[in-house]
């Protein structure tokens, strides 16, 4: 059976996924200096990675690591870039700085065309910007170049016949790859330009919109998802910026599901409680709008601002701290957020208000009392065990996904693949252990990667068993996190030790983040807890607050983001 078969949707993309959402996988690291100035040491190199590697195209793309982030490793199961010939024509080439991109040109009809500044963006590599005066070229057409965010363009020409190489390809039908690939081109625009079964196009920029109590003027979009797009308006009422989220279609039962769960969190006080403040909605023609508060940035956007250098314990703790407040809110009345990561975490306002955030986008939250295994829809790098073995799903969920958020801004990069189902749980078994057998026993999934050894035990399956069980061929993936022993001895060799109290406080650190990743829902420990856990009341650290700059920072931060002087007395025993 393959894969996608016994899947279905469960690791589809957010409902609000943006092009950062993977490109930000793409990492570059600078050769900037850490929130406090201080030198760090770098993880192991990669001449390590190839010892127990012995097919060659398993063997990684490795950044080399620097003094603020540990290495991370590039795989592809596709392979260089690949030139495909016909008995007809010159080769369609294929070439990319980023991945194999397409050209399509033949010497007998005209080169298409694609006019637009549309994103075209896939789940595997950074998206692509294709301008109205490029074409894709053949004999008669210049030659185009697709241009990307995350690196210079890729230039496209016709390739001579005797250049091109036909391995793994039948030349027999040699436009029966092009129809495909130009039938997954059209479904793209029509998505985007035709707003799918409603052939409404969307509303463009200065574009006046009306509600029943106001008026918004479009200024420019911001973001794009699955679903839709958001805009930066201005409420000509009062002229205050706000956002405003237009679907690309009317799918009642998404619209409603969202509409109704942010109607709820509306009764909590946004500021108080850290969720995006929901105004009002309405329909501009047929296209649901749904009207929220304007926000600076996404935790996501900012590290990529930084090159992705890791945050400092002292940041790190007021992001989780005010997580944790909104998670609490969000148990107590009975909703997971099943979309907890960098792109739904915004920060209010990063120059006056360092490290405030809201947690946004709520299209894929559940009730618990509704919820079902089969409903399960999560990003795959920030899934719990429980999700990914198809287990009965609680508010833990959302804990699990913390901890994954702590351990990217830690680590300035995804703990866990974001790819492969197999790959992430090779990463999770490496790093944190095997499920008990009672999880795996009840998982529906549970079959897909583990199987009974000859002692009547559970084990992982090879890459090889998985792929005779799915019919899927897996990635295994080297990186920094497959170097060390476990999740304790990575956070404590990277980065470099500077004092005393800063290993005490990263030692509080990796308790609490190890409390947030237990394999067992049941054990993972809940948002009340987490919030009188010493990381965040910072008992070991108050005591050294005005005769250490340490201990004075990272108050200064907590009360920086408002969160507030923390309060010995209401630490735990964690």
């Amino acid at each position: 059976m393959k894969m996608e078969e016994m899947y279905g949707t469960l690791f589809q993309g957010s409902s609000w996924d943006s092009p950062a959402d993977r490109s930000r996988h793409k990492l570059s690291y600078s050769d900037k200096r850490d929130q406090d100035n201080s030198p760090e040491s770098a993880p192991p190199t990669e001449k390590t990675f190839t010892d127990d590697v012995t097919d060659a195209h398993l063997v990684p793309t490795v950044c080399e690591p620097c003094d603020h982030g540990p290495a991370a490793s590039i795989s592809s199961d596709h392979g260089p870039a690949t030139s495909i010939s016909s008995d007809h024509g010159p080769a369609a080439s294929i070439s990319s700085d980023h991945g194999p991109a397409t050209s399509i040109s033949s010497d007998h009809g005209p080169a298409a065309s694609i006019s637009s500044d549309q994103v075209i963006s896939s789940d595997h590599r950074p998206a692509a910007s294709i301008s109205s005066d490029q074409v894709i070229s053949s004999d008669h057409r210049p030659a185009a170049s697709i241009s990307s965010d995350h690196g210079p363009a890729a230039s496209i020409r016709p390739v001579a016949a005797d250049e091109v190489n036909t391995r793994g390809f039948r030349r027999k039908k040699p436009f029966k790859r092009i129809r495909k690939f130009l039938g997954r081109i059209k479904k793209q625009f029509i998505s985007i330009f035709t707003c799918g079964r409603n052939k409404q196009a969307f509303p463009k920029r200065e574009k006046v919109i009306h509600s029943d109590t106001t008026s918004y003027r479009i200024m420019d979009f911001i973001g794009e998802g699955v679903y839709g797009k958001v805009a930066q308006c201005v409420d000509l009422t009062t002229g205050e910026d706000v956002a405003i989220k237009i679907y690309k279609e009317n799918d009642e039962e998404i619209i409603q599901s969202e509409l109704a769960t942010l109607e709820e969190v509306r009764a909590l006080h946004h500021d108080r409680h850290n969720i995006v403040k929901f105004i009002e909605s309405f329909h501009f023609g047929e296209l649901p709008c749904l009207v929220f508060e304007m926000l600076d940035t996404s935790l996501c956007d900012m590290m990529e601002d930084r090159d992705h250098t890791r945050l400092g314990l002292n940041e790190i703790r007021p992001v989780t701290q005010q997580l944790l407040v909104a998670l609490e809110a969000l148990k107590n009345m009975g909703i997971i957020h099943m979309d907890l990561k960098p792109d739904n975490i915004m920060l209010v306002d990063h120059k006056d208000q360092p490290f405030k955030i809201r947690l946004i986008d709520f299209g894929l939250a559940l009730r618990l009392s509704q919820v079902e295994v089969e409903e399960a829809i999560q990003n795959l790098a920030y899934a719990a065990p429980e999700v990914v073995l198809g287990l009965r799903l609680s508010e833990a969920v959302d804990m699990w996904a913390v901890g994954c958020v702590m351990a990217y801004m830690y680590f300035g990069m995804d703990l866990f693949p974001f790819d492969c189902p197999y790959d992430w749980m090779n990463t999770v078994v490496h790093l944190l252990g095997c499920p008990d057998k009672n999880q795996i026993n009840a998982g529906k999934r549970s079959a897909m990667y583990f199987i009974l050894d000859e002692k009547d035990e559970w084990r992982l399956k090879s890459p090889e068993e998985f792929e005779e069980e799915t019919g899927d061929t897996p990635t295994v993936s080297m990186s920094f996190f497959h170097l060390v022993d476990n999740l304790e001895n990575a956070v404590e060799i990277f980065p470099k030790r500077k004092s005393d109290l800063e290993h005490e406080d990263r030692t509080a650190f990796v308790d609490l983040l190890q409390c947030c990743l237990q394999l067992s829902a049941e054990q993972r420990i809940s948002p009340s807890e987490a919030l009188r856990h010493r990381f965040i009341t910072m008992s070991h650290l108050v005591d050294e607050t005005d005769t250490s700059s340490y201990a004075d920072a990272a108050l200064e931060f907590m009360e920086a983001s408002s969160c507030g002087r923390p309060d010995k007395a209401h630490d735990s025993s964690h």
